[in-house]
C-alpha cells in the first residue's frame, strides 16, 4: 500500500541519530516500514529527543543525507549538533 501513496511531508521518530550510522530503530520490521514511508514522501523530518542523538539502534532506517530536517531538544549536546550540521543535516532546536 505504501508504494501507492504520495505524501508531502513525513514526520519520523527513531531510536537513534548518529553521524555515521544515520537514523536507526530497534525493530527490523518497523525500520523496513519506515524506509517504505520515506520512499512515499517528498520531505523527511526526523523528530528525536536529545537523548537519541549519538545513539545507534539495531535497524538502519536511512542515511542522514535523506533527512531534510532534524528536530530535537535544546538540551542536545552542542558538539553533536554542530557535527550534524557540519555534515549537512539541518537541525532545529526546540523547547
Amino acid at each position: 500500500m505504501l508504494e501507492r501513496i504520495h505524501a508531502d511531508t513525513l514526520f519520523l521518530t527513531c531510536h537513534g541519530v548518529h553521524p555515521a550510522a544515520g537514523v536507526t530503530g530497534l525493530n527490523l520490521l518497523e525500520a523496513e516500514m519506515k524506509r517504505k514511508m520515506l520512499g512515499a514522501s517528498r520531505r523527511h523530518v526526523v523528530l528525536a529527543d536529545s537523548s537519541k542523538l549519538g545513539r545507534t539502534g539495531l535497524a538502519p532506517v536511512c542515511d542522514l543525507a535523506e533527512v531534510d530536517l532534524l528536530v530535537t531538544g535544546r538540551e542536545a549536546d552542542p558538539e553533536l549538533v554542530a557535527g550534524l550540521r557540519a555534515g549537512g543535516t539541518p537541525v532545529d532546536l526546540v523547547d
